[in-house]
This record gives C-alpha cells, structure tokens and sequence, in this order.
C-alpha cells in the first residue's frame, strides 16, 4: 500500500514557512524507500546525500535520478535473462518498478504496483490480461484435469505456501479463457482416452429421446455431465468445469453403454404400472 509521508503542504524549516511536494513511500523488506517529484524536493530532506545521476551506474541503497527527473532509491539490482535479447542483463528493481540496466532503458513514471514488475500493473491485472499461457499455468492446468484440487494445484506450479493466497490466485487463474482453455483440452484428451466422443454423445442423446421408461432421467443426466464436461453444452462456470471433470472421471465407456441395456418393460407400461 503507497503511503504520504507528507502530502503537499506549507512546512517550518530552519530557513522559514516552505511549500514541500507529495513524497511516496514503501516498505520493503523492513526497510522504507521514497520517491521524491524532483531533485529540489529531495534536497529539503537529504542536503548532502550522494546522487548518482544516472540511475544505470547505482547500485542497492543508492539514490538515483529518474529519465523524468524524480529521485528515488535502488531496492535491488539483480542479473536477468533477457528472453527477447537471448541475453543476461542486470536490471534495477525501484518503487517504480523494474528497469532494464541498458542504454535504451528507461526508468520512471508513477510508483509501481510491485518493485518486480516492468509494467504499472498489478500482477493480478497482468495475470488477467496476458493470452498466452505460461509454463506454471499449463503445469497448474495439468493437475486440475488430473483432478488435483485448485489450491494444491496452485501450490505445484507456483511458488507459495499461503493457502488465502493461493485460493484466490487459482480462482482468478480459472476465469481466464486461456486457462479455462487449457483445462478443456485436458479433459477432452482424457473423454477421449476413454472412447467418449462428441459425436457418441451425441449418439446416446437421440437414443435416450427414443426411449421410453422411468430411468431415462437418470441416464440423462449422467449423459448431460458429460456433455458439458467434453464441451457439446458450454458451461461458462470454471469451477463447475472442474467439478464436471471429477465426475467423468468416474464413468467408463463401457459402463454407460451398459446403462442402455436397462429396458422398461413396456407390457406393465401398457397397463398402466409402473416400473420399479
């Protein structure tokens, strides 16, 4: 959470009233760090601290001057593997967020969400608006199909032990299409693993319509599971694709075959009783 530590307001100093602009803090790690609006405001606070003046040569603790003239300190300065450039590369991590340690670098704007982050987002916005899924998604979408509950499968991909967290995570993960995608593939790899096809559905559909007896509902329903669970009826609910899953995985081709064989006896039916 960003807090004031004076908001903009007139200030006593030893040289008289003076107007002080808004300062930013964050505590990280126990220790608090600051961003000031520009060189003259950080003077009125830290006379004769040492600025470095390109904020590339800092280093942890430093005190540096932004692309935009703000000044702030360098939490952290740690190598990274640069995925476009197929490079290592040190990057800076600020209460501005992280910044590549290169001439085209650039360090600045308002304060971060998070000092790991290039982007003003909050990780759970990026987390929502990326399309592409990333490995430990897949991997967390791996375990849901296999029926691993969402929380411990969170648990798995990603690298906490907060259950609160974790529930929360995964449920966000589980309302975003790509992930929702995922989840889908991997239960209809496994409906098809079992010989349960969109078309065979379909089949025991019109062959249950045709049928006549008192356990056409209980057929029904079972087919209706699967149905939604291999994508004929969309459900749009996450967690209801995932409980639907569970339930598939209780059934064999074989057995809901079977379940066609249970014919009503259609004399009794004629004269009015009912099957039991």
């Amino acid at each position: 959470m960003w807090k004031p530590i004076h908001n903009g307001t007139w200030r006593l100093s030893n040289i008289g009233w003076e107007w002080r602009a808004e300062v930013f803090t964050r505590t990280v790690r126990g220790v608090d760090y600051h961003v000031y609006e520009n060189k003259k405001e950080f003077r009125k606070d830290y006379p004769k601290a040492l600025l470095v003046n390109d904020w590339r040569n800092g280093k942890p603790g430093d005190w540096i001057v932004t692309d935009d003239n703000q000044v702030t300190q360098i939490v952290d300065r740690v190598e990274m593997y640069n995925t476009g450039r197929k490079i290592k590369n040190d990057v800076v991590k600020t209460l501005l967020g992280m910044a590549w340690v290169r001439s085209d670098g650039k360090l600045g704007g308002k304060p971060a969400s998070s000092i790991s982050s290039f982007t003003k987002r909050s990780p759970n916005e990026s987390r929502a608006r990326r399309n592409a899924p990333t490995h430990q998604e897949r991997i967390f979408a791996e375990h849901v199909s296999a029926g691993v509950s969402p929380v411990e499968a969170y648990f798995t991909a990603f690298s906490t032990n907060d259950p609160t967290y974790a529930d929360r995570a995964s449920r966000t993960l589980l309302a975003t299409k790509r992930v929702q995608n995922l989840v889908r593939k991997e239960i209809e790899e496994k409906a098809h693993a079992l010989g349960i096809s969109h078309s065979w559905i379909l089949e025991q559909f019109k062959d249950i319509i045709q049928q006549k007896g008192v356990r056409d509902s209980d057929k029904l329903r079972a087919l209706e599971t699967l149905a939604k669970a291999t994508g004929v009826l969309d459900t749009t609910k996450s967690t209801e694709t995932v409980a639907l899953l569970h339930q598939v995985q209780d059934f064999t081709r074989e057995q809901l075959e079977s379940w066609q064989e249970v014919q009503p006896d259609t004399k009794k039916l004629a004269d009015g009783k009912k099957e039991k």
